[in-house]
């Protein structure tokens, strides 16, 4: 099985943000909750199996 884990860096303590996932970098979908950085850097808690998919893409969006 081949899996990934999305690192972030350049975060800004205090902000919220929301992970979101797409395969075509036109249609995101958010993934888990809005968390609040503590940091500037973040391994996100979860793997994902890359087996199959085409491309697999990862953002972080500033969330209210």
């Amino acid at each position: 099985a081949k899996a990934v884990k999305p690192v972030f860096t350049d975060l800004c303590p205090g902000l919220n943000y929301q992970l979101q996932v797409s395969s075509d970098l036109n249609n995101w979908t958010n993934h888990g909750s809005v968390f609040s950085a503590t940091n500037s850097t973040m391994d996100y808690p979860q793997y994902w199996d890359v087996d199959g998919w085409g491309g697999l893409f990862f953002r972080l969006q500033v969330s209210p």
